[in-house]
């Protein structure tokens, strides 16, 4: 699927905009939007066995990441 500019700058300003109780939780949803954009972008980009093993693992580390961020500061606390 090809993934526009405009397409993944809407993409993404939307889920700054629909997560708006607290940065952490914006941070976290662009993130996500982000790696998602990138793993389904235009196939002309072409990320290599590592850098899409990568891009998986951290894609699995966000999302282990608590939804509040006051409970992230108290974990890392």
């Amino acid at each position: 699927m090809f993934f526009g500019k405009r397409a993944a700058q809407r993409t993404i300003g939307k889920a700054l905009v629909d997560n708006n109780e607290s940065l952490y939780s914006r941070e976290k949803a662009a993130e996500m939007k982000c790696g998602g954009a990138l793993m389904l972008s235009d196939p002309k980009l072409k990320l290599t066995t590592f850098k899409l093993e990568s891009l998986e693992g951290y894609m699995k580390d966000t999302k282990a990441l608590p939804d509040r961020g006051s409970e992230f500061y108290r974990h890392v606390s």
